[in-house]
């Protein structure tokens, strides 16, 4: 899942936002216009590396070191210093904040639920370089119309939890059997208040 191909999506610059504390506001996937296709940043971290609010942190077993010194940056972050690759990695790290060179970082885990605005902290995580985001981030998860919730299996294929896969070919989402749609995209950022952008 982390090795994800990149896609060819493009991304619409948002205009300044006044509240996108956690969850950007809704906007329109640039690489389907007209489709009804809804861009949601989940950003659980701010640029000074602490906790977003509304979010929580989840305990984690013992005191695992980790090391995200050879990190790179995750394929669903939209801003910098989102990466992926830490190591080891007994809790199945999806995406982790490398935000400052501090040691210690947040991390969201598997099994990934945009919803349930859980992270986990570990404490002894080394940072490497600063990381960039990727020229053309792939969604952490797509949402179908009637609710069902699809995983990336590349980038442009989603494993939904009721057994269909959603794709998407020239940047646009295909339908699927029983006439579903993919309505929401969710990707990854970092909380910089008013100058957060999509």
């Amino acid at each position: 899942m982390h090795g994800l191909v990149k896609a060819g999506a493009a991304f619409v610059v948002a205009s300044a936002l006044a509240s996108c504390a956690h969850v950007s506001p809704v906007q329109h996937d640039a690489a389907a216009p007209g489709d009804g296709t809804d861009v949601v940043v989940l950003r659980p971290v701010d640029n000074s590396g602490k906790l977003a609010h509304g979010w929580h942190v989840r305990p984690i077993r013992g005191n695992l070191a980790m090391s995200c010194s050879t990190a790179q940056p995750s394929p669903y972050a939209v801003d910098a210093g989102v990466g992926t690759g830490c190591s080891p990695d007994s809790d199945h790290t999806l995406a982790c904040w490398l935000v400052t060179p501090t040691p210690g970082t947040l991390c969201l885990t598997e099994p990934f639920d945009p919803k349930n605005r859980l992270v986990v902290q570990f404490p002894n995580a080394l940072h490497g370089p600063a990381l960039m985001a990727p020229p053309a981030p792939v969604p952490i998860a797509v949402e179908l119309d009637n609710g069902i919730r699809c995983s990336p299996v590349t980038s442009d294929r989603y494993h939904c939890a009721n057994g269909l896969e959603a794709t998407r070919d020239g940047g646009r989402w295909a339908t699927l059997p029983g006439n579903l749609h993919v309505t929401t995209t969710y990707y990854l950022g970092v909380d910089a208040g008013s100058d957060a952008r999509i």
